[in-house]
Parts: C-alpha cells; sequence; structure tokens
C-alpha cells in the first residue's frame, strides 16, 4: 500500500518539498505558506486505508493479537474489539469512523449511573476498554495501512493507582483471617519474596534451588516472556516449600484444598469475599505493593528492588511507591520542623 503524502525537506536543495506520482514539488521556503501549496496538490487525494472496511482492519488486528499477546491478554482483546465492532453500523468504512463512536461504545458498556442503581464500573476499567480498542487504530498505522487513526484526540478516562499497600496490623488482621493453610501459605510467599501473584501460582519444585536459596523461573512462565526470573527466598519461605515439592514433585506447588492449583479467578474470589468484611482495601497484589514499600521503607535502594521484583529498571519503583518515603511519619517529622523554625524566627 502507498505512503501518505508528506513535505519534506531535502539536503541537496532549500525549502520544503513534496513527491506526487514521482516528481517532486518545490513548495517554498516559508512553512505556512508550503503547507497550503501542499494542501492544493494533495488535497483531493483520497487518505491511505479510507475506504478500509472497519471490521475487516480489526480482524486483521485480531489475528496479529492471537499469534502475538499472552492468550489471557488475547482474550480480553478480542472481546472488548468485538464489543465495539458490533456497536458500528454494518460495513462502516473508516473514513467515517469519529472519536464519537468510542465514546458512544463506552458510555454504554461502562455508564456512569446504572439503572439498576448498581455500583458502576471504574474510571479504570472504562480506560482499559478504550485501549484495546484504540492499540487496533495505532498497530494498522504502524503496519502503514492506514495514514492516521481515526480516533486520534480520543481522550481515555483517567487511571488511577490502586492503594495496595498494608500496614503492618492490617497484615496480621488479614492473615488472622484467613483459616485454610493452603490459601495463607500463599499469601505468606508472596509477602515475603515480593513475586506477583502469577509468579507464585506457576512456582514448580524444579524450579526452585534449595541449596542456593533462590527458585528460577524460566522465561515462558515469567510476564513479558524477556528473561528468566530470579527469586530469592529466605528461611521462612524454604520453610513453605520444602513439603510442598516433596508433595506435589510434578506442577505447580501451591493449589487449593481440593489438590488443585491456584487460577486467577479463584484467587480474586477469595478476595472478593475477604472485602466484604474488611474495613479497609485489599487484592492479591497488595502483598507484591507492601514487599516493595517495606523495602523503601528500610532503605533497601530502588535498583535492588526493582532487580528483586522481575522489573526491567528502577523507574517503575519510582512511579508507582515513591511515596512509601513520603509516610505519615515522614510527613509529621517535617511539619514538626518547619514550626519549630516558624516559633524560633
Amino acid at each position: 500500500m502507498a505512503r501518505p503524502p508528506k513535505m519534506f525537506e531535502r539536503p541537496d536543495r532549500e525549502g520544503w518539498w513534496t513527491t506526487k506520482g514521482g516528481v517532486f514539488h518545490n513548495l517554498g521556503t516559508d512553512k505556512t505558506e508550503a503547507r497550503k501549496k501542499f494542501m492544493q496538490i494533495h488535497g483531493n487525494e483520497t487518505p491511505v486505508g479510507a475506504d478500509l472496511n472497519v471490521q475487516d482492519l480489526l480482524d486483521l488486528y485480531l489475528t496479529w493479537s492471537a499469534a502475538n499477546h499472552a492468550s489471557v491478554n488475547h482474550k480480553r482483546i478480542k472481546s472488548n474489539i468485538e464489543s465495539f465492532s458490533k456497536s458500528l453500523p454494518p460495513l462502516m468504512r473508516l473514513r467515517k469512523l469519529l472519536p464519537l463512536h468510542l465514546t458512544q461504545w463506552i458510555d454504554a458498556r461502562c455508564p456512569k449511573q446504572t439503572k439498576d442503581g448498581s455500583k458502576p464500573l471504574t474510571d479504570n476499567t472504562r480506560h482499559g476498554y478504550a485501549a484495546d480498542v484504540l492499540a487496533a487504530f495505532n498497530w494498522a498505522v504502524k503496519q502503514r495501512l492506514i495514514a492516521g487513526s481515526p480516533l486520534q484526540g480520543f481522550t481515555k478516562a483517567p487511571k488511577t493507582g490502586r492503594i495496595a499497600y498494608l500496614a503492618p496490623e492490617q497484615m496480621e488482621d488479614l492473615l488472622g483471617r484467613i483459616k485454610d493453610q493452603e490459601f495463607r501459605d500463599f499469601l505468606v510467599v508472596t509477602l515475603r519474596t515480593g513475586c506477583r501473584p502469577g509468579e507464585i501460582r506457576v512456582l514448580e519444585a524444579q524450579y526452585v534451588l534449595l541449596k542456593e536459596g533462590v527458585a528460577r523461573i524460566p522465561k515462558p512462565k515469567v510476564k513479558g516472556k524477556r528473561k528468566e526470573r530470579l527469586v530469592p527466598l529466605d528461611e521462612v519461605v524454604l520453610g513453605i516449600l520444602r513439603p510442598r515439592m516433596l508433595k506435589y514433585p510434578q506442577g505447580p506447588l501451591f493449589r487449593n484444598l481440593r489438590g488443585r492449583p491456584w487460577t486467577k479467578d479463584a484467587i480474586n474470589c477469595r478476595f472478593n469475599r475477604l472485602r466484604e468484611s474488611l474495613p479497609y482495601t485489599v487484592s492479591a497484589y497488595s502483598m507484591r505493593h507492601t514487599f516493595i514499600t517495606e523495602g523503601q521503607k528500610n532503605g533497601i535502594p530502588d535498583s535492588v528492588l526493582a532487580e528483586i521484583c522481575g522489573h526491567e529498571d528502577s523507574s517503575m519503583i519510582t512511579k508507582y511507591y515513591g511515596h512509601a518515603r513520603l509516610d505519615n511519619t515522614v510527613l509529621r517529622d517535617a511539619v514538626e520542623k518547619v514550626n519549630r523554625r516558624a516559633a524560633g524566627a
């Protein structure tokens, strides 16, 4: 497919230029005037991809997604893309697609006020739905199927981070409410390693090196699948793992009361039931968030925490956990210092 026409500067000539039919056209040295001439030359041309069927483009993206995204992510993307596609008129052309269509779909799927009075979906959910649809058209631009996204300018709902840190007394209360050892062990190991819940779910005996005190989770099992995950293990965690390695020499080490490996949905269901009676917010990721926050409070460098927790660099730690250094004690001490100086002035 032909590339969209562009204005450009030539190294061997002054001014702005464009091409049409293999012929160079001098647009002059003034950029504003050059843009006017550019539109006179190319203004009547149909933008690349404008006559594409929206459904055909989305189908191409879903085919690519199935081959390049993890199955759980592709399942979510497919659901959102197909739902958006069904909201559009049949055989709709790309030239007629507007940001308004995406706005209307999101408002219908995630209304701010529900008719039955139930709790509406969060802005984070609305953000995620929009991101999956926008990604399809951004992908098409990169593949040069279209000159630009017809949804350009759409503003996603603001995404807010979840406050997942649990204070020591909250963590003690949470673990005290869990009666079965299977789920309790799962949370304790997640808390004491800083692992993602999904990494503990797939942990097997063959990945644990007891003498070295580490677990080596292979690349295909790790988020992003970029590199092997090296997880340091303390004595408490090793004490939990040893009997499980004897009981389950093959397959995941952490299983429910029925001996079945924990699934993402099963863990979410447990936390949904816990939240009904808890005065504080908690999720499976609270263990990881708490580990990192406590590490920062105790002076562990961000670069070390990033390596322990499987981040590419310390930017994620700084961005999402930097508030750990500004806990109530730090802020209160700062206020007292300011007031002492003010009183002495």
